[in-house]
C-alpha cells in the first residue's frame, strides 16, 4: 500500500513526525511512504508530485493555514477530490492547527 503526504513546506516539523510514527508499517513492508523529499534531483517537482498522486493507495494532507494559504497544496487536494469520486482511495486530512474548512 502506497501513502502519500501532502504538506506546506512550513510544516516539514509535522511532516517528519508522522514518518516517525509510520516506521512500523514501513518497516513491516505493509506500507510505502512518499513526499516531496523523495524527488531525486534533477526531476521535475511538479511531474513527481502529480504522478504520486495518481498512484498513492491513500493521501494523508496535513492541514494547516498555511496548508490552505498555497495553491499548489489546494490543486492536489482537488486531484485527491476527483480521484475519490472515480476509484477507490483513501484520504485522510490531519488538522494541524485551527482552520476554516467549508464544507
Amino acid at each position: 500500500m502506497k501513502l502519500m503526504i501532502s504538506y506546506s513546506h512550513k510544516n516539514v516539523g509535522e511532516r517528519e513526525d508522522l514518518n516517525k510514527h509510520l516506521v512500523v508499517l514501513k518497516n513491516n513492508k505493509n506500507l510505502s511512504v512518499w513526499s516531496d523529499v523523495d524527488i531525486l534531483p534533477g526531476k521535475n517537482l511538479v511531474d513527481k508530485i502529480d504522478e504520486n498522486i495518481y498512484t498513492a493507495d491513500i493521501i494523508c494532507f496535513l492541514l494547516s493555514i498555511d496548508y490552505l494559504a498555497s495553491k499548489e497544496c489546494m490543486d492536489e487536494v482537488g486531484i485527491a477530490l476527483n480521484r475519490i469520486k472515480k476509484e477507490q482511495i483513501n484520504v485522510i486530512p490531519i488538522v494541524l492547527s485551527a482552520v476554516f474548512l467549508p464544507n
